[in-house]
């Protein structure tokens, strides 16, 4: 036999091999598969049994109560994710106010700066106008001592 005889027919037996060994392998799975399926009819068999032994009224109840709960809790997990936005919004609303406190009370301090400003150059304002005003009283005074001398003057030059 040469050796392309041969390679064939051991090609030819691999194959065979090959197909025997899918075709137990497809076998087993199918047996496997309705084994799984007795398993889970058996299982599903004892579940309507034990239901078949609760009361239906029972059953409901709970499933009534179950909801109940369960709304309540989103009820109160939405209240509290309301309560949680009023107070962000209060808190933003606290520091928005401090902010306009600082502000105002740094504008005041401004204008009272202005205003203290504003009053010693006024102070001064006076102080030098009142000076002006003596310098001019006292100017008055003397002209009015000369002009009673010169009356004066004159007065005893008619006599």
């Amino acid at each position: 036999m040469s050796i392309y005889d041969k390679n064939v027919s051991q090609r030819k037996n691999f194959k065979d091999l090959l197909a025997e060994e899918n075709d137990d392998i497809d076998f087993y799975d199918k047996l496997r598969k309705r084994d799984a399926d007795k398993i889970l009819i058996n299982r599903q068999a004892r579940a309507d049994k034990h239901f078949g032994k609760e009361n239906l009224h029972d059953f409901i109840a709970k499933k009534r109560e179950m909801f109940l709960v369960q709304y309540a809790l989103g009820v109160k997990r939405q209240e509290m994710r309301k309560l949680e936005e009023i107070a962000q919004s209060e808190e933003q609303k606290l520091l928005d106010d401090e902010k306009a406190l600082e502000e105002d009370a740094a504008k005041f301090d401004a204008f009272l700066k202005e205003n203290d400003k504003n009053s010693v150059e006024a102070i001064k304002k006076a102080e030098l106008e009142t000076k002006a005003k003596l310098e001019k009283i006292q100017e008055i005074k003397k002209l009015n001592l000369q002009i009673m001398a010169i009356r004066s003057d004159m007065s005893k030059n008619e006599d």
